[in-house]
Parts: C-alpha cells; sequence; structure tokens
C-alpha cells in the first residue's frame, strides 16, 4: 500500500507500462474544494493516461456540489463519461 498523495500518484505514475488501467479515486471530501481537486486531478491524469478506465467515488451529500463537479468534469472536453450512482432507500433497509 502507498501512503502517499493520490493527485501525485496521478502524476507520478501514469501511464503505466501496459498501457492499460483502470483508477480508483476516492477522495476524502472534508473539504469543500475537494470536488474541484478532483476534477483537476482526473484531468491531470487523463493527459498522461488517456486510454485508461477512471472511477470516481462520491458521496451524494449536496447535490449542488455534484453537479458542479459534473459539469466541470464535462467541460474539460473528456468524452465518454459514464454517470452511475446507487441509492439505498430507508425503508429499503429496514425491510431487510
Amino acid at each position: 500500500m502507498v501512503r502517499e498523495d493520490g493527485y501525485q500518484q496521478l502524476k507520478s505514475q501514469l501511464p503505466p507500462a501496459s498501457r492499460r488501467g483502470f483508477i480508483l479515486i476516492d477522495p476524502p471530501y472534508e473539504l469543500k474544494t475537494d470536488y474541484q481537486a478532483v476534477v483537476k486531478g482526473i484531468q491531470e491524469g487523463y493527459k498522461r493516461f488517456a486510454t485508461g478506465v477512471y472511477a470516481l467515488w462520491y458521496p451524494v451529500v449536496l447535490r449542488q456540489q455534484i453537479k458542479r463537479m459534473l459539469k466541470d468534469l464535462e467541460a474539460t472536453g473528456i468524452r465518454n463519461i459514464l454517470q452511475i450512482e446507487l441509492a439505498i432507500c430507508r425503508a429499503a433497509i429496514a425491510m431487510a
């Protein structure tokens, strides 16, 4: 396990020698600026490794922040962005 800044790892470890890869990004989202930082990080990673698959985990706490982050991601010019969200209803949890 590497315990370093993930955004620095995007810069230093990409592209991999195999030219194939899956990058999972899971920021802490403790600061509101984390939403902008992740967009910048993905953009930097994409510049180095455009054939990679990037998966971004984010909590849906404030929908406006998510909308802004997705708009910013689209503005990077990266094509083929797929957004999938999983929401678990409290009623479904109570029935389980």
